[in-house]
């Protein structure tokens, strides 16, 4: 009888023993679960905050590479972003400079290619064109005029002002050379004359410049030079005002009408140093 009672005993404490272990076992469960989602929670959200780091980064730079895009029409954007899949970017954003309101310095063509030099501003805070780049536009290139119908590169003049977008893979030259995507006309060329002579005297802080047609000083003319007046020298690069000396012979191009005052007074538009 006291046998039995014993391994009565050995009995219950032999399934006390695998129910309290069931219950160890099932509970570590429950907290090894509870710390796997806890685990896989924090990671989820880890990913989504750097997703959504990275999709403003994104965003951002896009602005910076493009500090006017939120100002031009949706359609016009679309056109461009299109040229430039069109070319086969993957990511265009990246790839790809948009400017707007560049001024067409000069077109030129060789052996069936239109170069076309525009300056541009590449800040909000740019009074002036601060960068010049040579298009190469070739059979790939959208050409549109202000009504958005697609023209040919031989109808792109000087003066123009347009938007384009074009490769940020350049040449090292100067100007830097890219492909060009995509080109808009925005504005024509103002209608101008065009006066050759010599300097007979610059004025950096009254912002002008006094050039003679010939000897005779009544064959005198002074030319304002504002912010958006193109200084080039001999070789059509970008200079300045303080550049320029009594003396050295260039070519003016201007707006067609003058004050009646001694000298007459006009606009400049181009000034080009010329040999």
């Amino acid at each position: 009888m006291q046998q039995m009672n014993f391994t009565q005993q050995a009995n219950q404490m032999q399934q006390a023993n695998h129910i309290y272990q069931e219950n160890q076992m099932q509970q570590a469960n429950h907290i090894y679960q509870g710390n796997q989602m806890q685990q896989a929670n924090h990671m989820y959200q880890g990913n989504q905050m750097r997703q959504d780091n990275q999709n403003l980064q994104d965003r951002q730079i896009q602005q910076d590479q493009s500090p006017f895009l939120n100002q031009i029409p949706q359609e016009q954007l679309h056109h461009m972003q299109q040229a430039e899949n069109t070319a086969g970017f993957s990511a265009p954003n990246r790839n790809v400079i948009r400017v707007f309101s560049a001024l067409v310095e000069e077109v030129s063509r060789d052996r069936g290619t239109t170069f076309v030099t525009i300056s541009y501003r590449n800040c909000d805070g740019c009074a002036a064109p601060s960068d010049t780049v040579r298009l190469v536009v070739s059979r790939d290139t959208d050409i549109f005029n202000e009504q958005g119908q697609r023209i040919r590169a031989g109808e792109l003049e000087r003066g123009m002002t347009v938007d384009a977008s074009f490769s940020s893979a350049m040449t090292r030259s100067i100007p830097p050379q890219a492909q060009a995507f995509f080109i808009r006309i925005t504005a024509r060329a103002p209608r101008t004359e065009i006066t050759t002579g010599r300097i007979a005297q610059v004025n950096p802080r009254g912002h002008f410049l006094l050039v003679m047609r010939n000897q005779n000083p009544a064959s005198a003319i002074q030319f304002h030079i504002n912010q958006d007046t193109a200084i080039l020298d001999v070789f059509g690069r970008r200079t300045n005002l303080s550049a320029l000396r009594p003396g050295f012979r260039v070519r003016v191009e201007h707006a067609p009408f003058m004050t009646a005052s001694i000298p007459p007074q006009t606009t400049a538009f181009v000034v080009q140093i010329i040999r």
